[in-house]
C-alpha cells in the first residue's frame, strides 16, 4: 500500500469514528461518510492494486495489502469512536 493511500485511509477512517459519534441527522451522516468520504478513494482502486498484485504474482504482498487495508481502517474508526467518545 502506498503511503499516501494509507494516510488517506486512517485519516477517513478516523473521520468515520467521529461522525458515528456526534448527535447529527442520520441523513448528514450519510452525507459526509458516503458523499464527503467517499470521495477520497474508491473500491475499485483497492481491486485493482490488489488485482495488479495477484497478476503479477505476489500473492502473499497482495493477501497483507488485503488485510493490512481491512485491519487498520477498522481499528482506525474504532480508535476514534472512542477517543471522541470521551467528548
Amino acid at each position: 500500500m502506498k503511503e499516501c493511500d494509507l494516510k488517506k485511509e486512517l485519516f477517513k477512517s478516523n473521520m468515520i469514528g467521529f461522525w458515528g459519534k456526534t448527535q447529527m441527522p442520520q441523513e448528514w451522516e450519510l452525507f459526509f461518510m458516503t458523499g464527503i468520504l467517499g470521495g477520497f478513494t474508491t473500491f475499485s482502486a483497492f481491486s485493482n492494486d490488489t488485482l495488479f498484485l495477484f497478476r503479477e504474482g505476489y500473492v502473499g504482498y497482495a493477501l497483507i495489502y488485503i488485510f493490512s487495508s481491512i485491519i487498520s481502517g477498522l481499528l482506525a474508526t474504532y480508535i476514534a469512536y472512542l477517543l471522541f467518545k470521551l467528548f
